[in-house]
């Protein structure tokens, strides 16, 4: 064999394993942007009928919780709470 066959060979046996691995990944992306879009319809579909969130909006007893606890979980003036 000759080294122009031989070189030719070579490379062109690395230009299909290129391109095989550039389609596998291809297809790869092609399939996972199919899955993102269907949980993204679902999630959309999910939120039609949510609670809106109301930002600085506390109901009565809300405010009376947040005032009797810091946080944590431990209620002021060193008293555990029930949790």
């Amino acid at each position: 064999m000759s080294k122009p066959f031989v070189f030719g060979f070579v490379a062109g046996l690395a230009l299909l394993i290129v391109a095989g691995v550039g389609a596998s990944r291809l297809h790869q992306n092609n399939t996972e942007q199919g899955k993102r879009g269907a949980e993204l319809a679902e999630y959309q579909q999910e939120i039609g009928d949510a609670t809106p969130v109301r930002v600085g909006v506390l109901t009565p007893k809300q405010r009376f919780h947040s005032k009797l606890h810091n946080g944590s979980g431990a209620m002021w003036r060193g008293r555990r709470s029930a949790n």
